[in-house]
């Protein structure tokens, strides 16, 4: 006898566990989908031997990048049609998520270590725009799914603590500098570089747990007769990770937004007080503990 689904007031099956799971599930392949896409400077400078020609590939894709994201959400909005037989949202993350098998075997094809640049050039570019397409189509609905899934706080918050990773908060306002950065880029990977005015609340990068952490990228080396300022040269920092904005928006957690202005973009704690997130996050989990 098959088992009987619970259903809400609504008429739709309850929240549960089988919805954090999935919802996991996704965040894992976004960030597998990043660390993967990392790996093809490596692979193409190093393997196939674009060391000269890599850099104005990527310059070129990246025009893509600005046309890319706009564009695919435009036709996932405009997308009317109400035949889907799952919802539209699964239809889009399924077409996405296979063609992103297809477009990501191609990047790392490596037969063609033997032919010409131009040969080359072709393959890499095809891949990647292929590639930055299709993570877009499934990742648009998947972005979305967060305030669809249900509409009560605690489910979001439960949801939003299943992410694979959490945020790097700045935790005071002022100027970024490189014993801050260093210090931080240890618990996680950075989105900013020395010099980058912050404020607190501010997101400043990727923390390596799921949850979020307070960091001062701002803190400055206690000088004494024996340590002089000029030792911060010695310290090595990674480049920050860049995020289009498509990719921002995948990024957000419920209790954040995205700041875009002409210059840059900004993610952001939607309450940039820290004592006031730390209250709403004890009452959260307190709902949702209460909700079990």
């Amino acid at each position: 006898m098959a088992k009987s689904v619970k259903l809400d007031a609504n008429g739709y099956r309850k929240f549960g566990m089988r919805d954090c799971l999935a919802y996991a599930a996704g965040d894992l392949g976004c960030n597998m989908s990043f660390a993967l896409k990392g790996t093809m400077a490596i692979f193409w400078t190093q393997f196939m031997g674009m060391d000269l020609w890599y850099a104005l590939l990527l310059v070129i894709v990246q025009v893509w990048d600005a046309i890319n994201d706009p564009l695919i959400g435009t036709i996932i909005d405009n997308d009317k049609r109400t035949n889907y037989k799952r919802g539209k949202f699964l239809a889009y993350i399924w077409l996405g998520s296979i063609g992103l098998l297809v477009a990501g075997a191609m990047c790392f094809i490596p037969f063609f270590k033997d032919a010409g640049t131009v040969v080359k050039g072709i393959v890499f570019v095809s891949g990647y725009v292929l590639w930055d397409a299709f993570y877009t189509i499934a990742n648009v609905p998947y972005g979305s799914l967060l305030s669809l899934i249900s509409d009560k706080p605690a489910d979001r918050a439960s949801l939003s603590a299943w992410r694979s990773v959490g945020s790097l908060i700045s935790f005071e306002s002022g100027e970024a500098v490189t014993y801050g950065l260093h210090a931080a880029q240890e618990r996680g990977s950075l989105f900013i570089g020395p010099g980058t005015p912050v404020y607190a609340g501010m997101v400043v990068g990727i923390c390596s747990r799921n949850e979020d952490m307070n960091v001062n990228v701002c803190k400055r080396k206690q000088l004494t007769n024996m340590r002089a300022s000029g030792s911060d040269e010695a310290l090595r920092l990674v480049t920050p990770r860049v995020f289009s904005l498509e990719q921002n928006l995948e990024f957000l957690a419920d209790d954040e937004l995205l700041e875009c202005t002409p210059k840059s973009l900004r993610i952001r704690k939607r309450e940039l007080d820290h004592g006031i997130r730390m209250r709403e996050t004890m009452k959260r989990r307190a709902a949702a503990a209460e909700g079990k």
